[in-house]
């Protein structure tokens, strides 16, 4: 990959983290040459798991949080399916972008007028709460290679190099693109022998929030599609794309999805909360009725 760079006129980058320039490089990544190096291998090792002061569970959902005045006090949680209050001096949440602030939110820390209408008591008013997401667009081109053009096994990396570049679109400033050029896109038979190249904007202008309603429908912070329901707002936005000219095109596409027997609709993941019927006490009560000669067969 340096030959192709080099004939190709690009400048090669040693270090993409130290190296803010157009060139070519190694993309750097967070592993050992195994394996990928997790956060729990990097920071929980046998040194930190050994201390007395520091117990780690699993199988644990957090549910909630728990206060006095406009102070978190702990956690709420199911430990193996039972109900379990952690009490903390200090709480630190960290369940990723988008799950952090819906913990915080239902907790009544986040914007206040969407906190009231949702029903939810409001502790602090934070309007950045679950607002300013900000990610990077990437789009995957792939093909699928020859066996014997396939990455051996024992190379473990999947990123062969990254190049770094500017688009040239007015406004997008300098550096606001890359191309990583990927031997294999799983570990799995098929993914090692489907290569990638993956152009992705590194610096996005755009910023967006969680815009649902409960209901499936477009919030007001959705513009000119609040109100409507998310398949109908996913073609007016189509339809919006193609009025500016910003569609390429669309073609249908066999995905895997999961349907509900029931309604026939896709799952779709949401957060929220869940109703359970004390099964014992109301079996309780049958059995009274059935001893005491109220229920008879």
């Amino acid at each position: 990959m340096a030959d192709w760079g080099r004939n190709q006129q690009l400048a090669e980058i040693s270090d993409l983290n130290s190296e803010f320039r157009e060139g070519i490089g190694a993309l750097p990544l967070s592993r050992f040459p195994d394996k990928r190096a997790s956060t729990a291998i990097c920071y929980l090792d046998a040194g930190t798991r050994a201390r007395k002061n520091l117990d780690i569970l699993t199988d644990v959902t957090v549910e909630g949080l728990t206060s006095e005045g406009t102070k978190i006090t702990g956690v709420t949680a199911k430990v193996a399916g039972q109900p379990q209050t952690f009490a903390s001096h200090d709480v630190i949440i960290c369940a990723g972008a988008l799950q952090s602030p819906v913990i915080l939110q239902r907790a009544g820390i986040g914007a206040a007028d969407n906190l009231k209408e949702a029903g939810i008591t409001v502790m602090v008013d934070r309007a950045g709460v679950g607002a300013n997401l900000q990610n990077h667009a990437v789009v995957y081109v792939v093909a699928q290679l020859r066996r014997d053009a396939a990455q051996p096994v024992e190379l473990k990396s999947h990123s062969i190099a990254t190049m770094r570049y500017s688009s040239g679109v007015p406004g997008c400033g300098e550096l606001d693109m890359s191309m990583s050029i990927s031997s294999k896109t799983g570990w799995h038979a098929l993914g090692r022998r489907i290569a990638a190249l993956v152009p992705t904007i590194l610096k996005p202008a755009s910023r967006g929030s969680v815009i649902l309603n409960a209901d499936g429908t477009i919030n007001e912070e959705g513009g000119e599609f609040v109100g409507l329901d998310r398949f109908e707002a996913r073609k007016r936005i189509v339809a919006k794309m193609d009025s500016l000219g910003h569609l390429e095109g669309v073609e249908d596409r066999i995905i895997p999805m999961k349907y509900s027997d029931r309604s026939k609709t896709p799952i779709e993941p949401f957060l929220s909360d869940q109703w359970f019927v004390r099964m014992d006490t109301l079996a309780e009560s049958a059995i009274d009725a059935v001893k005491d000669g109220r229920v008879r067969f």
